[in-house]
């Protein structure tokens, strides 16, 4: 097996506006020339936002943002790749016996490439896979969302 050469770059972004409020952002990018599996992307990127918002000494807000996608997308196997991510958070403090935390995240997850599998009963019409004698070919997807 022939080596794999993989190349990745990152750049991030920190910012505070003033003392209450900070925001983080990166970027993350990445390419390779073959994969080592059917479902490992050749391209992907990933971008991250976090920020905080302390609004009084008893109270802070906070956010994530989390995007990631990742490709390959070489003949006859069509693989794509998807988590997105966001959340969010208010931390209640009034005094050191009380305290409360409120939050929401939501997460999207999503998969689809053809993958070849035996079948006795093969659909007519129905693709067979490539370098591989017996086997059938078909698209399978994969969706999940979740809060």
């Amino acid at each position: 097996m022939p080596p794999i050469n993989e190349y990745s770059g990152l750049v991030g972004i920190w910012a505070r506006p003033n003392q209450k409020w900070n925001i983080r952002f990166d970027a993350e990018f990445f390419s390779a020339d073959g994969t080592f599996t059917r479902i490992s992307p050749k391209q992907s990127q990933q971008y991250r936002v976090r920020a905080r918002y302390d609004a009084t000494n008893w109270l802070n807000l906070s956010g994530n943002i989390l995007i990631w996608e990742g490709r390959n997308n070489q003949f006859e196997q069509a693989e794509l790749q998807h988590n997105r991510s966001y959340g969010f958070s208010a931390v209640l403090q009034p005094n050191d016996k009380f305290g409360m935390e409120i939050g929401y995240d939501y997460n999207d997850v999503f998969s689809q490439i053809f993958i070849c599998y035996v079948s006795g009963l093969a659909a007519p019409g129905s693709l067979a896979c490539p370098d591989v004698s017996g086997l059938i070919q078909q698209l399978s997807t994969y969706t999940n969302d979740s809060h």
